[in-house]
């Protein structure tokens, strides 16, 4: 095996929900960029998505994480993107991502 750097002190719980936290505002504003709610270019609104991103869903995420390394299998970087998009998805943070973004939008109909 090639030489593996010294392992990094563990993760403690609020760096562990400070990532979760990034990586779900990740993918709703990929989410909404791709519904066109978010110019693809300019802000992407980062502190109003990350607004709903609430301790449940990064709580949400940590389970599916766990259940996904309850098998003894380390788990990977597309684990953790897979339990997020879908911890997002159950949790209806798209919709609530938009909520916030439309109505701060606000566009003169």
């Amino acid at each position: 095996p090639g030489p593996r750097g010294p392992p990094g002190p563990p993760l403690d719980a609020g760096a562990v929900q400070a990532v979760l936290k990034q990586k779900a505002a990740n993918v709703l504003i990929d989410m909404l960029r791709e519904r066109g709610e978010i110019p693809p270019t300019g802000p992407d609104m980062r502190a109003e998505v990350e607004a709903v991103v609430d301790p449940q869903l990064t709580e949400a995420i940590q389970d599916k994480l766990s259940q996904r390394g309850a098998s003894g299998n380390p788990v990977t970087q597309a684990d953790l993107e897979q339990s997020v998009l879908e911890a997002v998805v159950e949790r209806g943070a798209p919709e609530a991502a938009l909520r916030r973004v439309s109505s701060l939008k606000k566009a003169p109909v």
